[in-house]
C-alpha cells in the first residue's frame, strides 16, 4: 500500500459503529496481551528459556495488533479519527550508507490525519536542512551539525 493513503468514513452514523468496535476489539486484546506478560515474567523468573521464548512471540503478535493497527492512531492514540497509512520509506534516501527496501523493510503504521501532516511537516524539515541517518553509529544529524561538508567525509 502506498504512504499517504487516507481511509475516510463521511458518515457520523458509521463513525460512531467503527469507533465503538476499535474500543471493543482494544478491550478484548488488551487483556490478553496483560496475562501473556504476566506469564512470560513467570516463566523468566523460573528459567524457562523456551516457554518465555513462546510467549514473546505471542507478545509481539498481539503487540502488533494492537499498536500498529488501522484501529488506532499510532502517534497519539486517537480511536475516533480517520486512518492515514504511513510507511518510513520515505526516509531511505536520508540513510547513510544507503539501504535497500527490499534487504530492510520499512516500519509502516496508520496515523490520524493530524498526525500524518505532523510527520510530513517532521520529514519536509529533515530533507530541507540535509539530515541523514547514519544507521551503523545510530546518529540522526545534518552535515552541519557535525561540522562537515560532504557526506563522504563521515
Amino acid at each position: 500500500m502506498n504512504g499517504g493513503r487516507r481511509i475516510r468514513v463521511k458518515s457520523e452514523h458509521l463513525r460512531k459503529i467503527r469507533t465503538n468496535l476499535r474500543k471493543l476489539f482494544y478491550a478484548a486484546l488488551g487483556g490478553q496481551f496483560d496475562r501473556s506478560m504476566d506469564q512470560a515474567e513467570l516463566q523468566t523468573s523460573l528459567g524457562n528459556k523456551l516457554g518465555a521464548q513462546r510467549i514473546d512471540k505471542k507478545l509481539a503478535f498481539v503487540y502488533n495488533l494492537l499498536y500498529v493497527t488501522i484501529c488506532r492512531c499510532y502517534r497519539c492514540g486517537s480511536f475516533e479519527k480517520d486512518a492515514v497509512f504511513f510507511s518510513e520509506v520515505i526516509y531511505y534516501p536520508m540513510y547513510y550508507p544507503p539501504v535497500d527496501a527490499k534487504k530492510m523493510p520499512p516500519r509502516t503504521y496508520w496515523v490520524c490525519p493530524g498526525c500524518y501532516e505532523t510527520e510530513m511537516d517532521n520529514f519536509n524539515y529533515y530533507k530541507d536542512n540535509k539530515y541523514y541517518f547514519f544507521h551503523k553509529d545510530g546518529t540522526f544529524a545534518s552535515l552541519k551539525d557535525l561540522g562537515i561538508n560532504k557526506l563522504e567525509d563521515y
